[in-house]
Parts: C-alpha cells; sequence; structure tokens
C-alpha cells in the first residue's frame, strides 16, 4: 500500500521553446572571458523548488564549467566572486534574483 503525500510537489511546467529561444540569443557562456558554448540548457536563477520560470530575467547562460562552479560555491559567494565579469544586464537580474544590492 503506498502512502499519500498530504502536501504534493507543485506541477513543474518547463518551456521547452523559451529555453531554446534563450540558448539561440546566449549561445556562448555569459562569463565575460569564458568563449565556451553554453550548455543546453540555461541555468535557473530562482530554482524550480522556489516557483522557477522560464522568463528571461530568470536564465542565465552558463558552460558547464561556469554551471558547476556556481552549484560548487552556491549562488551568493560565486556573485561576490564573479560579478565584475558578467554583463551589466546579466549583473543586475543575477543580483535581483540572489536578493543582493548589485555591486559595483
Amino acid at each position: 500500500m503506498t502512502e499519500q503525500l498530504k502536501y504534493g510537489k507543485p506541477e513543474r511546467f518547463v518551456s521547452n521553446a523559451a529555453l531554446a529561444h534563450y540558448r539561440s540569443q546566449h549561445p556562448r557562456c555569459e562569463v565575460i572571458g569564458c568563449i565556451n558554448f553554453s550548455a543546453p540548457e540555461p541555468h535557473h536563477l530562482r530554482p524550480r523548488a522556489r516557483g522557477r520560470d522560464d522568463s528571461p530575467d530568470n536564465l542565465i547562460a552558463f558552460c558547464p564549467e561556469c554551471h558547476g562552479r556556481w552549484h560548487w560555491l552556491g549562488g551568493k559567494e560565486w556573485y561576490r566572486r564573479y560579478h565584475d565579469r558578467l554583463l551589466v544586464g546579466t549583473r543586475m537580474k543575477v543580483a535581483l534574483a540572489l536578493r543582493l544590492p548589485e555591486v559595483e
């Protein structure tokens, strides 16, 4: 007999078209100086568990290496180390997603 969870996870909708469009606009990693191609799926700044969506304001194109660093360091530490290697618009959306003041 299986036990029914009282509160299930919210249903997740991923727009493959939105992800493909974002990647077509950002074929390379968004870290300045990184020349690697971006991973097939952009990174979501606000994770699935926190109501992520597939809007451009919630996506960043990372290569697998930069993406791994984000997860290894954690978003806030990654931002502290790499904020100056992001374009201004990208830097602002990452700071907003992490709820941090933009670092000049």
